[in-house]
């Protein structure tokens, strides 16, 4: 379970299931952002939800489970 933008980031690094996208490329960065405090953690959550869905990724508390 993912539940801070470190663990976000860490996912997308090294777990990742999907291609490396444009959309993956702002998820990752969103996170960077949020954990240096340039972004709310929001924006994080959600750049990773996109990233996600385009990845075909489930996401569990997403709105759509």
């Amino acid at each position: 379970m993912l539940r801070t933008a470190r663990d976000a980031s860490e996912f997308l690094l090294s777990s990742w299931p999907g291609k490396r996208s444009e959309r993956h490329r702002a998820a990752l960065q969103a996170c960077h952002d949020a954990m240096s405090g340039e972004k709310p953690p929001i924006a994080a959550r959600r750049a990773f939800l996109a990233a996600g869905r385009e990845a075909g990724v489930l996401v569990k508390g997403s709105g759509g489970d």
